[in-house]
Formats: structure tokens, C-alpha cells, sequence
């Protein structure tokens, strides 16, 4: 016990109870229990204390890097491969739809060009019949405009047959018909123009988890040696950390005690872990104390509990669960007839939510 005197003569002292250098105007100063450590004792934990919050928070910066480095170089190689994608598609479409036209228009050509053969035979031989038509009938106007009377009716049956055949074979002619065609599926062009113009539409996704890695999670769940319980306490795990327990050690799912608290999880994280504790059949022990569940993760927890058979110790102190997360325990212990120990302490519980776990208590006489 130092005196008053000796306080005031040099600063050296920290008072236990209220951490402050200069403690000779506190009360508990006077009392002979009162205690006090050397200023030089007190400044050193405080800088151990410090230096190992420097170098959390190092690690936990370090690992963002890590991580966010991660994601440029996988956003590079995305990108590459999806204009690779979309090069290899539109040129494959392209040299199709050039080599289907050459087709088509050669075969259009083909028949075209059968039509006009057609055609031009046909023509050439009306034109032969013109001909022989027009010396025919030059020969008779010159044997009517000299008089040649004589000459004339000696011709007359000749004429006249010449007119006979003619007109047979006028008659026995078929003038060649024009091929027509439809070019079917053209109509389909406007169609697949649309799905095309379609094909350039980008949805985005955001991926959060996109190459999350928690090096210091990894390495705890690499030496973990006891299958059956595990103690992630104080480690700053974040929800992230908590989808990535859920969905790749899947070894979680037999263990019987699970210690996770004094960390970062919100309702996020919470959520995950109670998808996961629905079909749980071995946990017993869950400790989530000291995170952010609030209200809102203690409703996704009571959920899973109105459906767990096999949970019996349940912590929750220090996640400001208010009276509306005390509403939602008071509902699932109304069901669950599991559960016999609950830790709730710190959690800003007032009247109101102390009401409904009392009434729900009423119900419920396991725990």
C-alpha cells in the first residue's frame, strides 16, 4: 500500500480499478484494500497488448491483399477466356453464315441460269418461224404488186399449206414456263438476329466469395487432431470464414462440441451455420458468445433449433439480441425439448423479452 504523499511526490503508480495514473483523488485511493501496479508493469502489458493488435490487424490487412490480388489476377484470366469465347463463336457463326449464302446464291444461280437457258431456246426458234414467216410473205407481195397472176395461183396451194403448217405448229408449241421457288427459312433471319443481339447482353454476378482464403483458418483446420471438438475462439472470423467452415470442412458436421466465439459473425454468418445445424445429429455444445448475431441471426438460429434433437448447451451472451431475439428463443424453446443449458447475458434483454422466455418457460421445463 503506497501513501498519498508518495503518489503525489512522482506519477509511478496505475490504480487497478480505474486505470488511471493519477488516482490520489479517486476514492478507493483511501481504502487499505486498494491495490496499485507500477506505472513501468502497467505500460508494458499495455504495449504487448498493442503490438499483438498491430499484428492481428497486419495479418488480417495482409490476407485482404493476398486475397484482392487473388481476384485481379482471376478477373484477367476470366476476362481473356470470355473474349476467347466470344471470338471463337462469332467467328464460327460468321464463317457459316458467309459459306451458306455462297451456297445459296450458287443455287439460285443454277436454276436462273436453266430458266434463261429455257427461254432463250424458245425464243431463238419463234425467232426461225419470223424468219421463214417474212421471206414467205416478201415473195407473195412481190408476185401480187408485179401482177403476176399466173405465177400467183400456181403458189396458191403452196401458200396456203405453208400458212396450215405454220400455224400447226404454232399450236404444238409450249412456251417453256418460269421455275418458281420459295427460298424457305429466310423469315427465320429476323428471329435469329434478335437471339444474336441477345447473345451480347451481360448479366453480372456478383461473387463475393470468389477466391476467399483465410491462410491462418486453413492452417488451425490442417493441425486439427480432435474429431470432435473444435475451438475457433478469438480467432477474427468473419461470416465469410464461417460459409467457408460450413461448405468445405465438412468434418464440422461430426463434431460434438463447437466453440466459435468471440469473433465477427453477424446474422450472415449465423445463417449459414444454422442451414448446417438443422441436419447437424452430433452437436451438443455450441458457444457463440462475443459476435453480432442481433435479433435478426437469433431468429435463424431458433429456427434450426425448433428442428435440432440433439443440442443441449446453447451460448449466446454478448450478441445484443434484444427483445426481439429474446421473442424468438421464447418461440423455439417452446419446441425444442433438447436444450438444457442457455447462456443469454450482456444480450440488452428487457422486460418485454425477459416476459416471453418466462411464459415460454412455462412450456418448456428441460432447461
Amino acid at each position: 500500500m503506497q501513501t498519498e504523499n508518495q503518489v503525489n511526490s512522482t506519477i509511478t503508480l496505475s490504480h487497478h480499478n480505474c486505470d488511471t495514473l493519477i488516482c490520489h483523488t479517486c476514492l478507493f485511493f483511501k481504502n487499505k484494500d486498494t491495490s496499485f501496479a507500477s506505472i513501468d508493469a502497467v505500460a508494458k502489458n499495455l504495449a504487448l497488448q498493442v503490438d499483438a493488435g498491430f499484428r492481428n490487424v497486419r495479418l488480417s490487412l495482409n490476407n485482404e491483399i493476398d486475397q484482392t490480388k487473388q481476384l485481379i489476377t482471376e478477373t484477367h484470366r476470366i476476362h481473356e477466356k470470355n473474349q476467347n469465347k466470344i471470338h471463337e463463336a462469332f467467328a464460327s457463326l460468321h464463317q457459316l453464315i458467309i459459306k451458306h449464302e455462297a451456297i445459296l446464291k450458287e443455287n439460285m444461280a443454277a436454276i436462273e441460269n436453266d430458266n434463261t437457258k429455257q427461254l432463250n431456246a424458245y425464243e431463238n426458234h419463234l425467232l426461225k418461224i419470223e424468219n421463214s414467216l417474212d421471206f414467205q410473205q416478201a415473195q407473195f407481195c412481190e408476185i401480187v404488186s408485179k401482177g403476176q397472176h399466173v405465177q400467183l395461183l400456181q403458189r396458191e396451194y403452196g401458200s396456203v399449206d405453208y400458212l396450215n403448217k405454220i400455224h400447226k405448229e404454232l399450236g404444238r408449241l409450249k412456251a417453256p414456263r418460269r421455275t418458281q421457288y420459295d427460298i424457305q427459312g429466310l423469315e427465320n433471319l429476323s428471329k435469329i438476329k434478335d437471339e444474336i443481339l441477345q447473345c451480347g447482353t451481360v448479366n453480372l454476378k456478383i461473387d463475393n466469395s470468389l477466391g476467399y482464403e483465410n491462410s491462418r483458418l486453413e492452417k488451425i483446420m490442417a493441425q486439427q487432431t480432435n474429431p470432435k471438438m473444435l475451438d475457433l475462439s478469438d480467432q477474427q472470423l468473419n461470416d465469410q470464414d464461417v460459409k467457408v467452415l460450413v461448405e468445405k470442412y465438412h468434418e464440422i458436421t461430426a463434431l460434438s462440441e463447437f466453440n466459435i466465439s468471440r469473433n465477427q459473425i453477424s446474422s450472415k454468418g449465423i445463417k449459414c451455420l444454422a442451414s448446417m445445424l438443422q441436419q447437424n445429429k452430433e452437436l451438443s455444445v455450441l458457444i457463440l458468445g462475443d459476435n453480432q448475431i442481433g435479433h435478426r441471426g437469433t431468429q435463424y438460429l431458433c429456427h434450426a433449433l425448433e428442428k435440432n434433437t440433439v443440442l443441449t448447451t446453447l451460448n449466446l451472451s454478448w450478441n445484443r439480441i434484444g427483445d426481439k431475439g429474446a421473442e424468438h428463443i421464447a418461440d423455439a424453446l417452446r419446441e425444442n425439448k433438447t436444450l438444457t443449458t442457455l447462456d443469454l447475458q450482456q444480450n440488452c434483454i428487457g422486460c418485454l423479452g425477459a416476459s416471453h422466455i418466462a411464459n415460454a418457460l412455462r412450456i418448456n421445463t428441460v432447461i
